[in-house]
């Protein structure tokens, strides 16, 4: 008899140890499989991560690739404080053409209250011989930054006069840019 109680002991022993293994079993794939999630989750937090690094390197290496054009389309643009600098350089031609030229009626068109940006409209006047007067609206077509002549009007000032200095007299509204 003692043998068919070592034997149920044995059964229940085996039973035991094989319900805990599979309680273990279950348990580790449970945790695994929370780990799996887990892990996924931050696999696709670290791919977008290196996706945004690589662009914003990939945007670095484009905008210091760009930086020589920048600041040529920068230079383009007069900021609001830089007025005075536009009318100094337009009377500044005076010395290039070889009569006065004069700057009048100064002021912003739809200025911007916060950032003072709009357009900086001004007269502009000069009267001289035919060659400075051409020689001049070439000189303001070419001017360094964003600019529009309008109303422009070349008349002859003495057309009694028969002698060499022939003068002719210059109008027109230049219009400028002012951004930031």
């Amino acid at each position: 008899m003692q043998s068919s109680r070592t034997h149920h002991y044995g059964i229940w022993m085996t039973t035991l140890v094989t319900v805990l293994l599979a309680g273990v079993y279950v348990g580790a794939l449970v945790i695994l499989s929370r780990t799996q999630k887990a892990v996924a989750v931050q696999v696709a937090e670290l791919a977008g991560d290196v996706r945004r690094e690589e662009s914003m390197h990939a945007l670095s290496g484009l905008l210091e690739d760009l930086s020589g054009e920048t600041a040529m389309l920068d230079a383009f643009f007069v900021s609001p404080d830089g007025a005075v600098g536009v009318i100094e350089n337009i009377e500044t031609l005076s010395s290039v053409v070889g009569v006065p030229v004069v700057v009048s009626d100064v002021h912003i068109e739809d200025q911007d209250a916060t950032t003072g940006e709009g357009m900086l409209s001004m007269n502009v006047a000069a009267s001289g011989s035919w060659r400075s007067m051409t020689h001049l609206l070439t000189l303001l077509d070419a001017l360094p930054f964003q600019s529009k002549l309008e109303s422009a009007t070349l008349t002859l000032a003495d057309a009694d006069s028969e002698d060499a200095g022939v003068r002719w007299s210059f109008r027109g509204l230049l219009k400028v840019s002012l951004r930031h």
